[in-house]
């Protein structure tokens, strides 16, 4: 398998719901998955989605825990009239904070503020960027939604490209989606969604992700492989780990 890119932004939240063709981001207000090695392989971490809302504003909270029930990771999300304004990153694994804050600007345009920060045994240290974008810009919570936005698109064989918030890397990605292929899951009909990078010098190092998506509304994702936020020991540290995330709908 080739190298996947090693600082994208975990995948695995991203499937918490797949919503109305104008998401508000609260649904479902709680949702859990575990996390695989690999199909019928053993539970690396399991993941819990949780949502609230106050007047306009939707907060999601989303939590990766390991085997011993120590969180691994966090994101929490903060949405205003369906609009991201604010996403935040904690790897506890190894330290590391970020943020990404969305602003609206004229001409559907977004201006996005990075944060980053890393500890080590020689301090913190910190860097930040900026951003100005006129495509759609996402993170892993808002992917269902999305999905759902462009389903007669998707189902009808077309590519749907956004960009992707990678807190670490301080910039957006430009990513496609596209549909796969059909089968059957469980008695259940469902699409294969494929996503991977747009650019093709990029997708030269990135993995493509696969979503296994209900073919019939609510168009829920049922499981996915490929990034997720957690990472695994590799020797004195740690990689980025690609994983089957399968999703517990009730």
């Amino acid at each position: 398998m080739r190298s996947t890119f090693a600082v994208l932004v975990s995948f695995a939240a991203c499937c918490s719901a797949l919503l109305a063709a104008d998401p508000d981001y609260l649904a479902p207000k709680h949702l859990t998955g575990s996390i695989y090695d690999k199909a019928g392989g053993h539970v690396l971490f399991t993941f819990r989605r949780s949502a609230t809302q106050t007047g306009e504003v939707v907060s999601v909270l989303r939590e990766f825990y390991n085997p011993d029930g120590s969180v691994a990771a966090q994101e929490r999300v903060r949405y205003e009239r369906g609009r991201l304004v604010r996403f935040e990153l904690d790897e506890r694994q190894i330290g590391a904070t970020g943020k990404a804050v969305v602003e609206a600007r004229d001409n559907q345009r977004q201006r996005i503020q990075f944060q980053y920060a890393t500890r080590s045994s020689r301090g913190e240290k910190t860097k930040q960027e900026s951003e100005t974008v006129r495509d759609q810009a996402l993170i892993s919570d808002m992917l269902p939604g999305f999905m759902t936005e462009h389903w007669d698109e998707l189902a009808g064989g077309e590519v749907v490209k956004f960009r992707y918030i990678v807190v670490p890397r301080l910039e957006t990605i430009g990513f496609k989606l596209r549909r796969d292929s059909t089968s059957e899951l469980r008695g259940k009909k469902v699409v294969r969604i494929k996503m991977e990078p747009a650019s093709g010098l990029i997708a030269q190092f990135v993995d493509p992700l696969l979503f296994i998506v209900e073919a019939e509304a609510p168009h829920r994702i049922l499981q996915y492989w490929g990034r997720t936020t957690p990472k695994v020991r590799s020797g004195q540290g740690w990689k980025d780990l690609d994983a089957l995330t399968v999703f517990d709908w009730k």
